[in-house]
């Protein structure tokens, strides 16, 4: 039973991910959290620069659809993700404080039991996208490390 959940795991990462050629991937999110930030329990999304230079997300948009839900965030500040850098973006439901550093507040929230993230770049051209099913509670989906394999995570 296991071994056919990773088996399903793996089919699925492989049909519903993109990510060749992409600078900025999807690394892990979390869904269904108990996890707080500022006092807050938010849902959240890891962005990598997967580049040896550094990339800067302004007028880049992350999008979420979840059946007839589409949401989407366009990053404003100028601040660039270093090489091999991480982002996250806390899904806040409401209008938040100001984006700093390399966390950034989405005013959209987001369905545990899953949906379609996608990056688009300035031009509308797709710069990553992942496909994700239910998710459960503090368990975050990620890509397994030095692989393009994703995998629930603890």
């Amino acid at each position: 039973m296991r071994r056919a959940f990773l088996v399903l795991t793996v089919l699925f990462a492989a049909l519903f991910c993109t990510r060749a050629g992409a600078t900025i991937v999807i690394n892990e999110l979390m869904l269904s959290t108990a996890t707080y930030e500022s006092g807050h329990a938010y849902e959240w999304i890891e962005l990598y620069n997967d580049s040896s230079k550094a990339v800067s997300l302004y007028g880049m948009t992350l999008t979420y659809v979840h059946k007839d839900q589409i949401s989407s965030f366009t990053f404003q500040s100028t601040t660039k993700l270093k090489a091999h850098g991480y982002a996250i973006v806390y899904f806040t439901n409401y209008d938040k404080k100001a984006s700093s550093g390399n966390t950034y507040y989405a005013p959209f929230d987001v369905s545990k039991k899953g949906g379609t993230f996608t990056i688009t770049d300035k031009g509308g051209q797709l710069v990553t996208e992942l496909t994700v099913g239910r998710q459960y509670c503090d368990v975050s989906w990620g890509l397994v490390s030095g692989t393009n394999e994703y995998r629930y995570l603890s």
